[in-house]
């Protein structure tokens, strides 16, 4: 339900209020009460074309009528006023959540997803899943392990963590340009998390001892700090062992403690 529907379902509350309030006004006395009080103890009187008549104290039951009244026809105002309110807005209310505004854009502006925009609809994160996207286009002869998803990734390590994601039902992207504040770095995985309604970065590195690789992993490190990712909540850092391989019980846990 969008907030439409939630004004409609308003409106006909009052409405109902509205008819049920009228249909009791015609069964109850007309005038204004007004008091006096005497000896510590008040008594009632109604007004009523310039002319005063005395009722009683507080339990006569027409003066319990006349309340009533009046507070009938305070709801009806207040009702009325509501109701005129909430139709102007729906009249003229547009919703502002992703699909309806593509839906209003031209053709050449319409896009299935926007991401990385405030608003993105999580619940939709299967689609983004395997939606299409900017990806790295770099040492395509790189990628030579399928994984169950279907992607091509560049190492048995990377193979295992997007499989282990695709296992676990966590969306994600490999590979994606993702845009930082001085420049373009490809995220070895971008994840939604839909029980925190945001996006964040997994980075493996594979082949540390390897000078030149170490160098270009700290760039990128740093292009992520400077652009405000904070380590260990905005992105993620997972590392091959000695022996070449990956901590999979290391990486299970990773995954069920931040992207589930």
């Amino acid at each position: 339900m969008d907030i439409r529907d939630y004004l409609k379902e308003e409106l006909e509350r009052e409405q109902a209020l509205f008819d049920a309030y009228r249909k009791m006004l015609p069964n109850l006395p007309k005038g204004k009460l007004q008091t006096i009080t005497s000896k510590g103890k008040t008594y009632y009187m109604t007004s009523e074309g310039g002319k005063r008549k005395y009722i009683g104290k507080a339990e006569e039951e027409t003066v319990r009528q006349l309340k009533l009244r009046r507070f009938l026809e305070e709801s009806i105002r207040d009702i009325d006023s509501n109701m005129k309110q909430i139709t102007r807005l729906l009249n003229h209310f547009r919703p502002v959540n992703p699909d309806a505004v593509i839906e209003r854009l031209p053709k050449s502006y319409k896009s299935d997803f926007f991401p990385d925009i405030p608003g993105f609809d999580f619940s939709r994160a299967d689609d983004w899943d395997i939606s299409g996207y900017h990806k790295s286009r770099n040492h395509p002869e790189q990628l030579k392990h399928t994984t169950l998803k279907g992607d091509k990734v560049r190492s048995k390590s990377e193979l295992n963590i997007a499989n282990m994601l695709y296992i676990k039902g966590i969306p994600y992207h490999y590979e994606e340009l993702v845009r930082l504040r001085d420049c373009t770095v490809a995220a070895d995985f971008k994840i939604a998390v839909r029980s925190e309604n945001r996006f964040v970065l997994l980075e493996h590195i594979g082949m540390l001892g390897n000078e030149d690789y170490e160098k270009m992993f700290i760039l990128k490190f740093m292009d992520y700090v400077k652009s405000g990712y904070v380590p260990w909540r905005d992105v993620f850092f997972t590392f091959d062992e000695g022996d070449g391989n990956l901590d999979t019980l290391f990486l299970s846990k990773l995954m069920d403690k931040h992207f589930l």
